[in-house]
């Protein structure tokens, strides 16, 4: 799994935000969740997107996806 951090427009620049890649992905809105709680209750919110590697291909090139935004604007890829 990988997780790619980036920021997102007229927020705080942390690391709040976060695409993960994993190689195959069922439900990617209830793997989300599943994530976000793992996080536990952190000080600030914090927005986890779960895309299969297939997604992510799919939509890496597409300009104003958030995808394209996430891997562009990203601090590079950290493996969970």
């Amino acid at each position: 799994m990988l997780c790619a951090p980036f920021p997102v427009s007229g927020m705080l620049d942390c690391l709040a935000n976060c695409l993960v890649i994993e190689p195959d992905v069922e439900n990617p809105a209830l793997e989300s969740v599943r994530l976000r709680r793992a996080l536990g209750d952190p000080v600030l919110a914090a927005d986890v997107i779960v895309a299969s590697e297939h997604r992510v291909q799919e939509w890496r090139d597409v300009r104003g996806s958030l995808i394209h935004a996430a891997l562009a604007e990203g601090r590079g890829a950290l493996r969970v």
